[in-house]
């Protein structure tokens, strides 16, 4: 099962989620890190906004625990988000510095969150293909369509970002001197 799974794994990395976030840091000049960072900040609200949706039922019940289950549904996660998001945020400062062609290492570490992640969007899609999303539906789906983009993203090589053009002339990163100012003899 993980092998095949590795081959659709490394086909939706290479084949899709790879061009759009080369394509997305090249038009809003986020590295592929900053996108996954981005998604699971997303994910994490939409987790937020699908428990609130829980609340005025509860309280109208008139439970002794009104609001345990979405406390129990937000603790976890948005405690696993925050885990998740540090990682990535340690893996960029550590690769930032050095431009290194070395492989992602979030690529292999993080095989098991990307299959729980997509078998999740599949049921969530599935779930709501049969019935009408509400509110709280809507953003579980959207929950887990971020975490699932941020789990692929982070997965993504990390390029170099390409110099941004100013008025004709390339802006250069400060280490790099193209000329030196003493005369050549």
């Amino acid at each position: 099962m993980k092998e095949q799974f590795a081959l659709l794994d490394d086909m939706l990395i290479d084949g899709l989620f790879q061009p759009i976030a080369d394509r997305m840091a090249e038009r809003f000049r986020l590295s592929t890190f900053q996108l996954a960072r981005m998604f699971l900040d997303i994910a994490a609200v939409a987790l937020i906004l699908s428990q609130a949706a829980h609340l005025p039922g509860i309280a109208a019940a008139d439970t002794s625990l009104p609001y345990l289950y979405p406390v129990l549904v937000l603790a976890p996660g948005l405690a696993a988000m925050t885990i998740l998001r540090g990682e990535i945020h340690r893996t960029e400062m550590k690769h930032s510095g050095v431009l290194t062609l070395s492989a992602n290492p979030l690529r292999p570490g993080m095989h098991w969150h990307r299959i729980v992640c997509f078998f999740w969007l599949l049921v969530m899609l599935l779930q709501t293909s049969e019935t009408p999303p509400r509110w709280e539906g809507g953003a579980l789906l959207a929950v887990g369509i971020c975490s699932t983009l941020a789990v692929y993203f982070a997965a993504c090589f990390a390029r170099p970002l390409k110099p941004k053009k100013v008025e004709g002339q390339l802006v250069r990163a400060k280490a790099t001197v193209l000329f030196d100012r003493r005369t050549i003899r």
